[in-house]
């Protein structure tokens, strides 16, 4: 299969990355909240991995319900 242009902003588009701060906000409130509820210290790592499996788990359920349509496709045999 052939990579080029094309395929890289299908793929872009498809991450559809404009809904990333209605995941981030909430995974950073949540991290506060429970911060404020110890008495602790917010911890950079602990934010640092919460907010990245926020990315990726966004990332995995776009593509698994909505693949990135690619111009060169496989097409049936007629």
């Amino acid at each position: 299969m052939k990579v080029g242009r094309g395929t890289l902003r299908a793929w872009i588009q498809a991450s559809r990355l404009p809904s990333q701060p209605y995941i981030a906000l909430p995974l950073l409130l949540g991290q506060l909240l429970a911060v404020r509820m110890q008495g602790r210290a917010l911890e950079l790592g602990t934010l640092v991995g919460v907010q990245l499996f926020g990315v990726l788990d966004q990332l995995f359920i776009v593509y698994a319900n909505d693949p990135p349509r690619l111009r060169h496709r496989h097409r049936a045999p007629r």
